[in-house]
Order: structure tokens, then C-alpha cells, then sequence
């Protein structure tokens, strides 16, 4: 158990979400099902416990994107237009190619060995970005390119994404890389079987529990379950939390935690 805490978080007291050595969570979820409380949720624990540095981009330009006047370098570190995301991709990717560089002199070491800042990418209503940027099918292509990367090779050395959205299809973005993480949670209670299917392939959907139809109920797999079955939750509520006054008191105890020392290479 000691080891598994010191490599998860919790999203309730039955649950643990791996992070060290996870590319990521997959959150779906219909508005009014508690999805972005949850992806809050779950961004906070990892700044909380690891000192994450958490980026967003919330091309709805609502509660998430309002946060950049509560994180330090906030305007740097939140987006919304499809330019915007995708340079904020580029630089996380130049950052992250620089760490291989820099830290790559331990066999089997990961960012937790080197004492490295782990990164956090929100992307709220990812579905919604991409057919945003679709308007030029260059940029799409590029911020899906950035995501791939992140997501095959971040793990190691210290990127984490929550990609979130209403429903995505394979359509909207490719299967492959929705299985590289190790985590999928689809909330509410009464998700369609699309939607199901692609956060769980290979499990016979007709067969899984029936959540609540209430918020932050949900089903959820991890590769921590024990289980191959997503499993019945209910994310701890944090609906009365000042999530703006939280986040900054996080953030500004993260930012003064000794990391290993990245000024010679970081952008912003």
C-alpha cells in the first residue's frame, strides 16, 4: 500500500489513479454529469502531492480558462483559441525533448527518481478544440501530433494528460492514442454505448454496472483496479470548495518545492 501511494492519487477512498508512469486519464462525460469537477478534482491532488504544474486549455473560455488569474505565469500557462493550444503543445514538447537530453543518465529512472516538476495538461472539451482547428487542417494535424507525443513519451519523464470531452470518437481522435492511457472514466448514469466502447474497448458494455444519474457518479478503469471490469464511483464532491483560492494556494506551495533544477532549457 505504501508503494501504492506514493505513485497514485485518490479520486475516493476505494479508487487510486495511477501518475507516475501514466501518460493519462480519458474523461467523458455528458454536461451535468460532474466531469469537469472531476478532472478539477484530480488535477488538484496531483498538484497537491506532487507539485504538478498544471496547464490548461479550455477552448470554451469558461471556469477552466478563468483560472489563469490564479497560477503563477497564469497567461502562460492557460489557452482557448486552437493557435494558442497548439503553441502551448509545441512548447510542452520542447520541454519534454529537453529533458531526455538533460536527464537520461540513470537506466530505468523516471521524472520521480530525477526529482522532476511533473506536468499537467488539462484539456477540457478536447472534441470541441479539434473541430475547432479543423478549420485548418494543418493545425489540427499539428495539436494531434503534439498530443501523441506527449502521451507516448511523456510518461517517463513527467506528462500527464486529462483529455476530456463530452464524447470522442474515433473519429475525433485516434483510438491508439486513447489506450495509451491508463486510465478512462466515463460519468453519469446513463452513458450511450459508443461512448462506452471506446473508453472501454474489449469489455461487453451490456454487462457493466449502471451509475446514478446523479453528478460526479461515473465508472471508471485504471490499470490499479485489479480488474479488467470498470468499476462504479462517486468522486469526492468538491462542488463547495473555492477551487480559484484552492488552486492558488497549491500552486504557489508547488512553485517553491525544490525540483531539479530545468532554468537553463524551460520555456514558457
Amino acid at each position: 500500500m505504501q508503494i501504492l501511494d506514493n505513485k497514485a492519487i485518490y479520486i475516493d477512498s476505494n479508487h487510486p489513479i495511477p501518475v507516475v508512469n501514466s501518460a493519462g486519464i480519458l474523461l467523458m462525460g455528458l454536461p451535468g454529469t460532474g466531469k469537469t469537477f472531476t478532472g478539477t478534482l484530480i488535477a488538484l491532488r496531483i498538484i497537491q502531492k506532487f507539485g504538478g504544474l498544471l496547464e490548461i486549455a479550455d477552448s470554451k473560455r469558461s471556469d477552466l480558462y478563468n483560472l489563469k488569474n490564479y497560477l503563477v505565469n497564469g497567461e502562460k500557462r492557460v489557452s482557448a483559441t486552437p493557435n494558442q493550444i497548439a503553441r502551448m503543445l509545441r512548447i510542452a514538447v520542447q520541454n519534454l525533448n529537453n529533458r531526455y537530453e538533460h536527464f537520461n543518465y540513470h537506466w530505468g529512472w523516471n521524472w520521480l527518481d530525477y526529482h522532476l516538476r511533473p506536468v499537467v495538461i488539462f484539456l477540457d472539451e478536447t472534441s470541441a478544440t479539434l473541430a475547432e482547428a479543423s478549420e485548418s487542417k494543418n493545425l489540427k494535424n499539428e495539436i494531434l501530433s503534439y498530443l501523441k507525443q506527449l502521451i507516448y513519451r511523456g510518461r517517463q519523464l513527467g506528462y500527464f494528460l486529462i483529455l476530456s470531452g463530452q464524447r470522442l470518437s474515433s473519429y475525433s481522435i485516434e483510438r491508439d492514442i486513447t489506450l495509451e492511457l491508463s486510465t478512462r472514466i466515463v460519468m453519469g448514469g446513463n452513458p450511450d454505448s459508443d461512448t462506452l466502447r471506446m473508453a472501454f474497448p474489449g469489455v461487453d458494455v451490456k454487462s457493466l454496472s449502471i451509475p446514478k444519474s446523479l453528478p460526479g457518479h461515473g465508472l471508471i478503469y485504471t490499470d490499479l483496479s485489479g480488474t479488467s471490469t470498470p468499476q462504479v464511483f462517486v468522486s469526492d464532491d468538491i462542488t463547495n470548495l473555492d477551487i480559484p483560492k484552492t488552486l492558488n494556494i497549491l500552486d504557489t506551495k508547488a512553485n517553491r518545492r525544490k525540483f531539479a533544477d530545468e532554468s537553463s532549457y524551460w520555456k514558457w
